[in-house]
């Protein structure tokens, strides 16, 4: 039997309302792709009241704790209790109305994140953890693969593509989907084995790291100065972690 905490389920319900909102203008921006007029405005409005919506529904569950948006300079260590917030992320995806982009909601209580979830409101997948519970996709308990990382990877990088090649010669197989989010959630499905990163900050790790610790997913490395960053499975760690000693 899944067990799933009343706040996951009250989440669950929330985040779908607002994901058919989203859906909506999505839908707008698929007729907008060849107007003069561009998207920009179109985009800029629907994420301002995407990020009301998703407050308006935080509030009626816990009033007493801010929202905390990993694309503003917030410091996520300035609220002991909060919930973090990508109101979009592979906002470039939704802008050219590309299908592959989430919501995601970490709640964070005494500096600790205790429950997460992420939704992709286009294909209706919720990916959800919380503490010591495990991770669930659409209610099914996942886990990452047992595969070693020359079956499939995926990547978001920066516009300076520095892959390592003491990884893979076969670059065929690097898959960049453009939602860092959605990247980690893969691999902790086991939809694939290896997520590099790099050009993003540590938000995308700090709003994601709970789903990847109860799925199984392993660090292999992060580098801050560089903003990059590398998490497999415990197969593809057993095959990679001699490149990484330090």
């Amino acid at each position: 039997m899944v067990f799933l905490s009343p706040l996951l389920n009250i989440l669950s319900r929330s985040v779908r309302v607002v994901g058919k909102l989203l859906i909506r203008d999505f839908n707008e921006l698929e007729n907008l792709q060849t107007s003069v007029i561009g998207t920009d405005n179109f985009v800029s409005t629907s994420i301002k009241k995407l990020k009301k919506n998703i407050e308006d529904s935080l509030i009626k569950i816990k009033p007493d704790y801010p929202c905390d948006h990993i694309s503003e300079e917030n410091n996520f260590d300035s609220f002991k209790n909060c919930w973090l917030i990508s109101a979009i992320d592979g906002i470039s995806n939704f802008k050219h109305a590309i299908p592959h982009f989430c919501i995601s909601i970490s709640l964070k209580e005494n500096n600790e994140i205790i429950s997460s979830i992420v939704y992709d409101p286009i294909k209706d997948e919720i990916f959800q953890a919380q503490k010591e519970k495990g991770c669930y996709l659409n209610d099914f308990r996942v886990k990452t693969s047992s595969r070693i990382c020359n079956s499939v990877l995926y990547s978001s990088l920066n516009k300076n593509f520095n892959f390592p090649d003491n990884i893979l010669d076969d670059f065929s197989k690097v898959k960049i989907l453009g939602s860092p989010i959605l990247d980690f959630c893969y691999l902790a499905s086991g939809r694939t084995d290896l997520v590099y990163h790099s050009g993003y900050n540590n938000k995308y790790y700090e709003i994601s790291k709970l789903i990847l610790s109860e799925s199984g997913a392993v660090i292999l490395d992060i580098d801050t100065d560089k903003k990059s960053m590398f998490v497999s499975n415990k197969k593809t760690e057993q095959k990679l972690s001699d490149l990484f000693k330090k």
